[in-house]
Protein backbone atom coordinates (compact mmCIF):
# COMPACT_ATOMS: atom_id res chain seq x y z
CA UNK A 1 0.00 0.00 0.00
CA UNK A 2 1.65 3.21 -0.65
CA UNK A 3 1.65 5.77 1.96
CA UNK A 4 -0.32 9.59 1.35
CA UNK A 5 1.09 10.95 4.47
CA UNK A 6 3.94 11.37 6.86
CA UNK A 7 5.22 12.12 10.34
CA UNK A 8 8.28 14.89 10.08
CA UNK A 9 10.91 14.75 12.60
CA UNK A 10 13.03 17.84 11.64
CA UNK A 11 16.40 18.47 13.45
CA UNK A 12 15.90 15.40 15.36
CA UNK A 13 19.62 14.80 16.45
CA UNK A 14 19.21 18.25 18.12
CA UNK A 15 16.61 16.45 20.42
CA UNK A 16 16.75 16.02 24.03
CA UNK A 17 16.61 12.70 25.23
CA UNK A 18 13.40 13.69 27.47
CA UNK A 19 11.84 14.46 23.72
CA UNK A 20 13.28 11.41 21.92
CA UNK A 21 11.61 9.25 24.74
CA UNK A 22 8.73 10.08 24.08
CA UNK A 23 9.28 9.91 19.60
CA UNK A 24 10.20 6.01 20.90
CA UNK A 25 6.81 5.51 21.25
CA UNK A 26 5.37 6.96 18.00
CA UNK A 27 8.73 5.76 15.71
CA UNK A 28 8.69 1.75 17.52
CA UNK A 29 5.23 1.07 17.81
CA UNK A 30 3.27 3.74 15.99
CA UNK A 31 1.27 5.25 19.17
CA UNK A 32 1.57 7.26 21.86
CA UNK A 33 -0.21 6.87 24.63
CA UNK A 34 -3.59 6.39 23.70
CA UNK A 35 -3.15 7.82 19.95
CA UNK A 36 -2.50 5.74 17.15
CA UNK A 37 -0.59 6.49 14.09
CA UNK A 38 -2.94 6.50 11.43
CA UNK A 39 -2.94 3.73 8.76
CA UNK A 40 -0.93 4.73 5.61
CA UNK A 41 1.33 7.47 7.42
CA UNK A 42 5.15 6.90 7.21
CA UNK A 43 7.78 8.85 9.64
CA UNK A 44 10.48 10.38 8.35
CA UNK A 45 13.54 12.07 10.06
CA UNK A 46 16.70 14.94 9.51
CA UNK A 47 19.35 15.96 11.17
CA UNK A 48 23.05 16.68 10.99
CA UNK A 49 25.66 14.33 11.82
CA UNK A 50 28.20 14.69 14.35
CA UNK A 51 30.79 15.48 11.53
CA UNK A 52 28.71 18.74 11.10
CA UNK A 53 29.53 20.70 13.98
CA UNK A 54 26.39 21.47 15.12
CA UNK A 55 26.26 20.59 18.54
CA UNK A 56 24.25 17.70 17.71
CA UNK A 57 23.89 14.57 19.84
CA UNK A 58 24.33 10.69 18.89
CA UNK A 59 21.07 8.86 18.75
CA UNK A 60 20.50 5.79 20.45
CA UNK A 61 20.53 2.24 18.84
CA UNK A 62 17.22 1.24 19.26
CA UNK A 63 16.00 4.18 17.32
CA UNK A 64 18.95 4.24 14.90
CA UNK A 65 17.56 0.57 14.23
CA UNK A 66 14.18 1.58 13.26
CA UNK A 67 15.38 3.95 10.38
CA UNK A 68 16.65 3.63 7.22
CA UNK A 69 19.51 5.87 6.83
CA UNK A 70 20.50 7.86 3.78
CA UNK A 71 23.19 10.78 3.35
CA UNK A 72 21.95 13.82 1.30
CA UNK A 73 25.00 14.73 -1.44
CA UNK A 74 25.70 18.47 -1.40
CA UNK A 75 24.95 20.40 -4.12
CA UNK A 76 27.67 22.18 -6.27
CA UNK A 77 27.61 25.88 -7.03
CA UNK A 78 26.21 24.78 -10.59
CA UNK A 79 23.56 22.87 -9.31
CA UNK A 80 22.67 25.22 -7.27
CA UNK A 81 23.29 28.28 -9.68
CA UNK A 82 20.60 26.07 -11.51
CA UNK A 83 18.07 26.06 -8.87
CA UNK A 84 18.49 29.86 -7.75
CA UNK A 85 17.46 30.81 -11.27
CA UNK A 86 14.42 28.69 -11.57
CA UNK A 87 13.64 29.84 -7.70
CA UNK A 88 13.96 33.59 -7.97
CA UNK A 89 17.47 34.83 -6.52
CA UNK A 90 18.84 37.69 -7.46
CA UNK A 91 20.74 37.36 -10.52
CA UNK A 92 23.86 39.29 -9.01
CA UNK A 93 23.76 36.62 -6.03
CA UNK A 94 23.52 34.03 -8.49
CA UNK A 95 26.13 35.53 -10.89
CA UNK A 96 28.81 35.78 -8.15
CA UNK A 97 28.03 32.19 -6.96
CA UNK A 98 28.39 30.64 -10.53
CA UNK A 99 31.93 32.48 -10.84
CA UNK A 100 33.19 32.56 -7.79
CA UNK A 101 32.01 28.97 -6.52
CA UNK A 102 32.02 30.31 -2.85
CA UNK A 103 28.74 28.23 -2.47
CA UNK A 104 30.03 26.74 0.78
CA UNK A 105 32.84 28.39 2.70
CA UNK A 106 32.26 26.24 6.00
CA UNK A 107 34.36 23.65 7.01
CA UNK A 108 33.60 21.04 8.85
CA UNK A 109 36.67 19.74 10.27
CA UNK A 110 38.40 23.38 10.45
CA UNK A 111 38.88 24.87 13.99
CA UNK A 112 38.16 28.27 12.84
CA UNK A 113 34.25 29.14 13.95
CA UNK A 114 33.26 32.41 12.18
CA UNK A 115 30.22 34.01 12.85
CA UNK A 116 29.22 34.38 9.10
CA UNK A 117 30.08 31.57 6.58
CA UNK A 118 28.57 31.32 2.94
CA UNK A 119 25.65 27.98 2.37
CA UNK A 120 22.62 27.85 0.66
CA UNK A 121 20.34 28.90 2.96
CA UNK A 122 22.78 32.39 3.79
CA UNK A 123 22.58 33.34 -0.17
CA UNK A 124 18.93 32.77 -0.31
CA UNK A 125 19.17 35.71 3.01
CA UNK A 126 21.12 37.76 1.34
CA UNK A 127 19.37 37.85 -2.34
CA UNK A 128 16.03 38.33 -0.09
CA UNK A 129 17.71 41.43 1.71
CA UNK A 130 18.94 42.52 -1.05
CA UNK A 131 15.91 42.70 -3.17
CA UNK A 132 14.19 44.55 -0.29
CA UNK A 133 16.77 47.53 0.37
CA UNK A 134 18.01 47.33 -3.28
CA UNK A 135 21.97 47.26 -4.91
CA UNK A 136 22.42 51.03 -5.53
CA UNK A 137 24.27 51.52 -2.03
CA UNK A 138 27.16 49.37 -2.14
CA UNK A 139 28.06 50.27 1.03
CA UNK A 140 24.83 48.67 2.53
CA UNK A 141 25.42 45.85 -0.12
CA UNK A 142 28.62 44.47 1.45
CA UNK A 143 27.40 45.20 4.96
CA UNK A 144 24.65 42.50 4.07
CA UNK A 145 27.10 40.49 2.65
CA UNK A 146 29.65 40.32 5.14
CA UNK A 147 26.76 39.69 7.66
CA UNK A 148 25.10 36.64 6.05
CA UNK A 149 28.31 34.99 4.29
CA UNK A 150 31.27 37.20 5.51
CA UNK A 151 32.19 37.80 1.95
CA UNK A 152 31.13 41.83 1.92
CA UNK A 153 34.38 42.85 0.07
CA UNK A 154 34.64 40.29 -2.68
CA UNK A 155 30.91 40.66 -3.74
CA UNK A 156 30.92 44.26 -3.83
CA UNK A 157 34.19 44.33 -5.71
CA UNK A 158 32.12 41.89 -7.76
CA UNK A 159 29.09 44.37 -8.29
CA UNK A 160 31.29 46.92 -8.81
CA UNK A 161 32.10 45.90 -12.26
CA UNK A 162 28.74 46.55 -13.50
CA UNK A 163 28.73 50.32 -12.19
CA UNK A 164 30.60 50.55 -16.03
CA UNK A 165 27.42 49.03 -17.92
CA UNK A 166 24.12 50.46 -18.56
CA UNK A 167 22.06 47.51 -19.41
CA UNK A 168 18.90 49.44 -20.23
CA UNK A 169 21.13 50.56 -23.07
CA UNK A 170 22.57 47.66 -24.19
CA UNK A 171 19.31 45.71 -24.08
CA UNK A 172 18.27 48.49 -26.37
CA UNK A 173 21.21 48.16 -28.21
CA UNK A 174 22.07 51.74 -28.67
CA UNK A 175 25.58 52.71 -28.72
CA UNK A 176 27.26 53.04 -25.45
CA UNK A 177 30.85 53.57 -24.32
CA UNK A 178 32.23 50.99 -21.90
CA UNK A 179 35.59 49.76 -20.48
CA UNK A 180 37.38 47.10 -22.40
CA UNK A 181 36.38 43.69 -20.55
CA UNK A 182 40.00 42.35 -19.59
CA UNK A 183 39.03 39.76 -16.90
CA UNK A 184 37.14 36.99 -16.66
CA UNK A 185 35.45 38.29 -14.16
CA UNK A 186 34.25 41.23 -15.67
CA UNK A 187 32.83 38.94 -18.24
CA UNK A 188 30.93 36.77 -15.97
CA UNK A 189 29.53 39.76 -14.28
CA UNK A 190 28.13 41.58 -17.73
CA UNK A 191 26.87 38.02 -19.29
CA UNK A 192 25.38 37.52 -16.03
CA UNK A 193 23.96 41.35 -15.91
CA UNK A 194 22.38 41.16 -19.17
CA UNK A 195 20.39 37.72 -18.78
CA UNK A 196 19.09 39.01 -15.10
CA UNK A 197 18.29 42.22 -16.80
CA UNK A 198 15.91 39.98 -19.29
CA UNK A 199 14.41 38.27 -16.80
CA UNK A 200 12.93 41.28 -15.20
Amino acid sequence: MCSSDLIFYDEMSLAFPSVLNNAYQLILRDCLGNYDVPAGFIQVAAGNTLEDRANVVSMPFPLKNRFAHFQLRIPTAEEWCEWSIEHGILPLVTNFVAFSKKLFTFDPTSDSDPDAMATPRTWEVVSETLKLIGTENLADVKMVVQGCTGLGAEFTGWAEILKDYHMDAIWKEESINVPKISKNGSTYALCGAIVGHYKE
